[in-house]
């Protein structure tokens, strides 16, 4: 219950949480991403629609550079899997051609976690800090500069 109280909050307020990293932010509804359908298998497609949130926008710092979306995973107590997740679906979006971000949102980070991200280029959103974000855009390949 948690959880899905903090998805509806990200949600919600999707400006205020990640207008400091993209500007022009707009949640995005699945169901337009016609890419999807013909680039991801079945499973795949499963996958990806079971993701917390996608964000898109263009690099705050960089408001010339193509959109990018964020691949969010929202959990009260992040953990390596959310993480993994993050990762997973960020790159099945890559796959159907967009321009994709892991991020783990949530109250509290494990140190597992934590570790995970730092390996993996995951962006971390933690009470509206943001940790990890330039290590994220050279892991990914985005230009930031």
């Amino acid at each position: 219950m948690k959880g899905t109280l903090l998805e509806m909050n990200y949600q919600r307020k999707a400006s205020a949480y990640f207008g400091i990293l993209l500007k022009r932010v707009k949640v995005v509804d699945l169901s337009t991403m016609d890419a999807l359908t013909s680039a991801l298998t079945f499973e795949e497609l499963s996958d990806v629609f079971r993701i917390d949130l996608i964000v898109s926008g263009r690099l705050r710092h960089l408001p010339e550079s193509p959109e990018v979306m964020l691949a969010i995973e929202i959990s009260s107590m992040v953990d390596r899997n959310d993480v993994y997740r993050s990762v997973q679906r960020a790159k099945l979006l890559r796959k159907a051609g967009y321009l994709a971000i892991p991020v783990v949102c949530g109250e509290e980070v494990t140190r597992g976690g934590r570790d995970y991200a730092e390996e993996q280029g995951v962006v971390i959103l933690r009470d509206g800090r943001v940790e990890l974000w330039d290590e994220a855009l050279s892991v990914w390949g985005i230009s930031h500069e």
